[in-house]
């Protein structure tokens, strides 16, 4: 009896799909701090949400800015990946300032909450306005997936 071998393609990961799944990470942590706040959770749950976000946030950023940003810069309008950074810089010093309160203090929940508009606003963006135009311009998609898994694992 012959053997068959069974070739597969590996599969080359697709950038922009890999940070939309970041993006539902991100939906999923501000669904879960949505129910928290509806019920009388204890503090202690409710920072352990919003620091996780945090963590989740700041990776996708990283990634974007040291990987994607530069590769995509030229191909979009002038201006496009300068506001998403500015958008990063002040989604940063929300958390800052969430990292220096207590998640007793008022402050806390009003901060994320307003973290959470930051970052909903710049993943529409994304999604709608950023994404669409990358899929359209000439980019090795497959080398650029392949950096953002890359420094992925080594963050």
């Amino acid at each position: 009896m012959a053997t068959r071998v069974i070739r597969t393609r590996s599969k080359t990961p697709d950038p922009i799909a890999l940070l939309v799944d970041d993006h539902k990470r991100l939906k999923q942590h501000f669904a879960r701090f949505g129910k928290l706040r509806s019920t009388a959770h204890g503090a202690g749950q409710l920072q352990q949400v919003v620091e996780v976000a945090c963590e989740e946030f700041e990776l996708h950023a990283t990634l974007e800015e040291q990987i994607f940003y530069p590769a995509i810069r030229s191909k979009v309008r002038p201006g496009l990946v300068d506001e998403a950074e500015v958008e990063h810089e002040a989604a940063r010093a929300i958390i800052a300032e969430l990292r220096r309160l207590e998640p007793t203090d008022p402050k806390y929940v009003a901060s994320f909450r307003v973290l959470i508009g930051y970052i909903t606003r710049h993943m529409k963006e994304e999604e709608q306005r950023l994404f669409p135009r990358i899929r359209r311009a000439r980019i090795d998609m497959a080398d650029l997936g392949h950096r953002i898994q890359t420094l992925r694992k080594g963050l």
